[in-house]
């Protein structure tokens, strides 16, 4: 995969399977229903923007717009039909915490390393976001590799090298750890692909440690709420579009990366307190 310019996107999300390997393609996968989430599809000239609106629901909340809008998409043939699937995400920050409290060019971007269940591979993650717009750019690599982004250089020819440099660029060290479970669906609107994801048992930790440890974080950070985060292209979908207006859904700013932070009590005076 090329990971040379921001036009260069991994195209899928590509959770683990049971056995903890990749997953196999599902259906649909190489079809015309190919699964993609709106901001990880290359953009070419003309191609409407990446948009992602989030909303906070409880999970009575949740289950009825989930069930109001199944019928409408498919199924995510990466995840199980009951559970969905597992995420776990490593965030990190400057010294100063400055992507926390959005500082200068910090403020648009997050970095993070993502591990989809038990896989044994991880992507390395940038993330950029104005207002609603999303861009993403990631690399695959063995989940072994985490360590090299502790190194002081990384090995020629390394597909992380992009990601490694900013990482000494910025002064980033790793900040939180975060875990939860999702459900998610995919369809097709005019404007392009749409996506429809709920995460749920959303829970953290503090970490200063470049890996992915076997247990899983034990705080929950918002209880029983639900991040609902709905995916598309340009102007929201007419199928999203009901859905907001049938539940009186109220678009919110949900950063669970400054919600881990918050809760754990790790930011004072603007710095990261000491694990």
């Amino acid at each position: 995969m090329s990971e040379s310019g921001d036009q260069h996107f991994s195209r899928v999300d590509r959770p683990a399977n049971a056995s903890g390997g990749l997953p196999n393609a599902g259906v649909g996968l190489h079809g015309p229903h190919f699964v993609q989430s709106p901001s990880l599809d290359g953009r070419l000239r003309g191609d409407l923007p990446a948009m992602e609106m989030k909303f906070l629901l409880s999970e009575a909340q949740a289950r009825a717009v989930e069930d109001y809008l199944r019928p409408s998409l498919s199924l995510d043939p990466h995840a199980d039909p009951q559970s969905g699937y597992s995420l776990t995400t490593l965030y990190v920050d400057t010294p100063q915490m400055d992507v926390y409290h959005r500082r200068g060019r910090f403020r648009l971007f997050k970095f993070r390393v993502r591990r989809y269940g038990a896989a044994q591979q991880i992507y390395l993650e940038r993330k950029s976001k104005r207002g609603m717009e999303v861009r993403k750019r990631r690399t695959q690599v063995p989940l072994e590799e985490v360590a090299l982004l502790a190194g002081g250089s990384s090995p020629r020819g390394w597909s992380g090298t992009w990601f490694h440099a900013q990482i000494r660029r910025s002064e980033f060290q790793p900040v939180c750890l975060l875990s939860y479970d999702r459900s998610a669906y995919f369809g097709q609107a005019s404007e392009g692909p749409i996506r429809l994801t709920f995460d749920r048992n959303i829970c953290g930790h503090r970490t200063g440690d470049w890996s992915f440890p076997q247990s899983r974080p034990a705080q929950s950070l918002l209880g029983d709420q639900v991040v609902c985060e709905m995916k598309f292209r340009g102007a929201l979908p007419d199928l999203f579009k009901r859905a907001v207006c049938e539940f009186r859904l109220t678009p919110v700013g949900v950063s669970k990366y400054r919600h881990c932070l918050d809760a754990t009590g790790a930011v004072g005076s603007g710095e990261l307190k000491s694990a």
